[in-house]
């Protein structure tokens, strides 16, 4: 989903052929990992280990965390959207679980679902950008400019340094015609990462616009 969606990746040894996990946890539903998932060997073990572990303490929250965010790097959403409702229903004020959960119904189309899980976990965990990032791009892509861009600023607050949120409240703000705000945001990314072609382009494109008015 770009760039908070990526949050969940790891380094690790590529895994290209299908693998089932053992079903015989009494809570593993059997996960086929596809080869174009390219599923990391650790991330695959780490699910099996996963999966024993919360059959061996069903209530531990931080390893409903953990799984669920592993069955989201491997993309198997329906089983990401699972293991995060019964984490919260274990701990409903989970930021890391109303984030799995919200981004992962996002992925599948569902916002008008997602949208209150992300805003619960951004008021559970106030100073944590990603949620404002998920938001953000809700809301550009419904055309709230409004929102989005009010949701990218504030991702923009708490992961300053990072330049993917400068990139995307540049975006909103260069569509709502404010170039000049637009211009240092992108700059701003250029700065972060000189290497970033995204930004590169995005502030091509707005300082070959006409100068508009604010």
């Amino acid at each position: 989903m770009g760039w908070p969606g990526d949050l969940f990746s790891a380094d690790g040894e590529t895994f290209d052929a299908t693998l089932t996990i053992d079903e015989s946890s009494p809570v593993a539903p059997g996960i086929a990992i596809e080869p174009a998932h390219a599923a990391s060997v650790h991330d695959v073990l780490a699910t099996d280990h996963g999966w024993q572990a919360i059959a061996a303490a069903p209530g531990d929250v931080e390893m409903h965390e953990q799984l669920a965010k592993i069955l989201y790097q491997l993309q198997n959403y329906r089983e990401t959207e699972r293991v995060s409702r019964r984490g919260l229903g274990i701990d409903p004020y989970s930021a890391d679980l109303r984030f799995t959960l919200g981004t992962t119904l996002t992925l599948s189309g569902r916002d008008d679902e997602a949208i209150p899980q992300l805003q619960l976990a951004s008021v559970l965990r106030p100073d944590w950008a990603p949620p404002h990032g998920v938001l953000g791009q809700i809301f550009a892509e419904q055309k709230k400019l409004d929102e989005a861009a009010k949701q990218y600023s504030v991702a923009v607050k708490f992961d300053g340094k990072n330049p993917l949120p400068h990139i995307e409240l540049g975006k909103i703000l260069a569509m709502q015609g404010k170039l000049a705000e637009a211009t240092n945001h992108f700059r701003e990314a250029l700065r972060l990462e000189p290497t970033n072609r995204v930004a590169a382009l995005e502030l091509s494109q707005v300082l070959n616009k006409k100068p508009n008015a604010e």
